[in-house]
C-alpha cells in the first residue's frame, strides 16, 4: 500500500496529541462542551480525526470515550486495512502516554482549532490566487462571501472555546464600512 493511501506519514501536532490525550482522561462534561466547538477537521492527522469521530459517536451515544473503549469501538466497526488500524492504535497510545492534563482540555481544544483557523487563511489566500487566474469572475465574489463565512463560524466557535465574544474588532470595521 502506499504512504498516499495512508495520507500524511508525519507526526501529529503536539497539540492534536495533547488533545486527544485529555479527551480520553476527561468526564463527560467538559468532553460535551469541546466536542460541540471541536469539529473533525479541524484536526489535521487524518488518525487522530476518525478516534475523534469515534469519541463524538460514543459520547452521544452515553458511552465512556477513553482509549479502551474507541479502540474496541474502531476495532468492532472494522472495515480497514492492517497498516491503517496499527497507525490509528498507535495514536491512541501516543495520546495515552502524552503527558496531557484533564484539566487542560479547553486549552487544548483552543490550540487546535486556533491552529485549524490559521490552517483555513492559509489555504483561502492559497485558493484566492488560483481562483484569480482560472475561474470567471462572476463566481469570484460568491467562492469569497462563503469562504469568509466559514471563516466566520470558525471563528465563533474559537471565541466560545476561549470564553470571548466574537467580534470584529473596531479598526477592521471602520475600514470595511
Amino acid at each position: 500500500m502506499s504512504t498516499d493511501a495512508l495520507g500524511a506519514v508525519g507526526q501529529p501536532s503536539q497539540t492534536e496529541m495533547l488533545f486527544l490525550g485529555a479527551l480520553l482522561i476527561s468526564s463527560p462534561k467538559p468532553v460535551a462542551a469541546v466536542l460541540n466547538s471541536v469539529d473533525d477537521d479541524d484536526i489535521e492527522d487524518w488518525a487522530i480525526r476518525e478516534i475523534l469521530g469515534t469519541a463524538r459517536t460514543l459520547h452521544a451515544a452515553g458511552r465512556p470515550c477513553d482509549a479502551v473503549t474507541i479502540e474496541a469501538e474502531l476495532r468492532r466497526l472494522g472495515g480497514v486495512t492492517a497498516d491503517r488500524a496499527a497507525k490509528r492504535s498507535k495514536r491512541l497510545m501516543d495520546a495515552v502516554t502524552s503527558g496531557a492534563s484533564d484539566l487542560a482540555l479547553l486549552e487544548y481544544a483552543s490550540a487546535v482549532v486556533a491552529e485549524a483557523y490559521r490552517r483555513r487563511y492559509r489555504a483561502l489566500a492559497a485558493g484566492l490566487a488560483g481562483f484569480a487566474e482560472t475561474q470567471p469572475e462572476t463566481e469570484l465574489l460568491p467562492y469569497l462571501v462563503l469562504a469568509g463565512k466559514q471563516c466566520r463560524s470558525h471563528s465563533e466557535r474559537l471565541a466560545r472555546l476561549r470564553g470571548e465574544s466574537p467580534t470584529i474588532p473596531s479598526s477592521v470595521a471602520q475600514e470595511a464600512s
